[in-house]
């Protein structure tokens, strides 16, 4: 979805009602091609971004803790889909005040678990959200998206890596 498209839509909910930003939402989160084209958009940002979440800083962090490392990150892969669905709730009802706490939510738990980029989007969101540009929500609610799924995708990976830097198997 291109900005014009988005602003139009925002005009037209001003006029109709949030029904067609909605609508438009919802549809957008939900097809086919749009899981396509996140697919997509995560390969290719994992041949050009570092890991998503830093094993060593995290266990560091953790003061060398790998039970409670692994528990933190099972608890975030466990509500990440939740955690998405209220935040394109907020999206759809432009609740920006409340876009903007769940963006500084998850940016403390992004810096918890060493998700530098993850960090970054959410405070964009909550920068943008506070900032009442709904346009740029939109866009970093898809950003957002595609990095917490790129987070969850590679935990396996990051379990392992933890697991060796620990001297521990998995």
């Amino acid at each position: 979805m291109n900005i014009q498209t988005m602003q139009t839509q925002q005009d037209d909910a001003a006029s109709n009602g949030a029904s067609a930003i909605e609508n438009t939402l919802a549809s957008e989160f939900t097809t086919n091609a749009q899981h396509s084209a996140s697919r997509l958009r995560l390969h290719e940002m994992s041949r050009t971004l570092p890991p998503p979440i830093s094993a060593q800083q995290l266990l560091n962090q953790c003061f060398g803790n790998l039970a409670l490392v692994m528990a933190l990150l099972e608890e975030f892969a466990s509500s990440s889909d939740d955690q998405m669905n209220e935040l394109l709730r907020s999206v759809t009802a432009c609740d920006l005040s409340a876009v903007a706490e769940f963006g500084h939510s998850l940016r403390g738990s992004a810096s918890l678990l060493s998700a530098g980029r993850l960090h970054g989007v959410a405070s964009d969101l909550e920068t943008a959200a506070k900032a009442g540009d709904f346009v740029e929500v939109v866009k970093m609610t898809q950003e957002l998206q595609d990095e917490m799924q790129r987070c969850v995708e590679e935990f396996a990976q990051l379990r392992d890596e933890l697991h060796a830097i620990a001297g521990q198997s998995p």
